[in-house]
C-alpha cells in the first residue's frame, strides 16, 4: 500500500510539473504573438513621423489651423503610399531570399531582383522628397528653415537603429570608414 501512495505521490508530481511547463510554454507563445504584433504595427508607421506625433509638427513649425489640416492631408497620402511600397518590397525581399536559399540560386534572376528592390528604393526616395515638397509649399518662408532642420534630422536619422547593431554596418569613424557603406565588412566580396 505505501509503495501505491509513493507511486502516485511521484506521478502527481509529474503532472504538476507538466502541466505548469504547459501554461508556460502557452503563456509564452501568447506574449510573443502580442509583442510581435506591436513591433511589427510600430515597423509599419512611416520612420520620420514614428518618433513625433502631428501636432508636434503643428508647435515645432507654429502652423495654422488650415496649414495644419493640409499637412495631415499630406502625410496621410504619403503613408498610404509607402506602406504599398513597404509591402511590395517585402514580398520582393522574400521572393529574393526563397532563391538566394534554393540548392542552386539563379544569378540572373538574383540580379533582378536586387534591381527590383532597388528600384523601389528609389521610388521610396522620390515619393519622400514630393511629400517634403508638398510640405513646404504648405509653409510660409519663416517655417520652411525649421522644416528643413527637422526633415533633415528626420531623414538622416531614419534606418541608423538597425544599421548600428553589431555586425550590420561598422560604427562612423571605426577602422577609417567614416561609415561608408562601401566600406562595410564582406564587401566587394562577390556573394550573389
Amino acid at each position: 500500500m505505501k509503495a501505491y501512495f509513493t507511486k502516485f505521490r511521484i506521478l502527481l508530481w509529474v503532472v504538476l510539473i507538466l502541466t505548469v511547463l504547459n501554461l508556460s510554454v502557452i503563456g509564452t507563445l501568447i506574449y510573443r504573438y502580442y509583442n510581435q504584433r506591436r513591433i511589427i504595427k510600430g515597423h509599419l508607421e512611416m520612420p520620420m513621423m514614428r518618433h513625433q506625433p502631428p501636432s508636434f509638427l503643428k508647435k515645432e513649425l507654429n502652423l495654422s489651423d488650415d496649414q495644419f489640416r493640409q499637412f495631415q492631408s499630406a502625410r496621410a497620402a504619403h503613408q498610404e503610399h509607402m506602406m504599398a511600397i513597404h509591402e511590395r518590397l517585402g514580398r520582393m525581399r522574400s521572393a529574393y531570399l526563397d532563391e538566394l536559399m534554393k540548392e542552386d540560386p539563379d544569378t540572373l534572376a538574383l540580379q533582378a531582383w536586387r534591381d527590383s528592390i532597388g528600384n523601389l528604393h528609389g521610388g521610396m526616395m522620390k515619393a519622400t522628397g514630393n511629400y517634403y515638397g508638398n510640405i513646404r509649399k504648405i509653409c510660409d518662408p519663416g517655417q520652411v528653415s525649421r522644416l528643413n532642420a527637422f526633415f533633415k534630422d528626420a531623414m538622416m536619422t531614419e534606418g541608423t537603429p538597425m544599421m548600428a547593431m553589431p555586425g550590420m554596418r561598422h560604427a562612423p569613424g571605426s577602422n577609417g570608414n567614416q561609415g561608408n557603406p562601401g566600406k562595410m565588412r564582406g564587401a566587394g566580396r562577390n556573394r550573389n
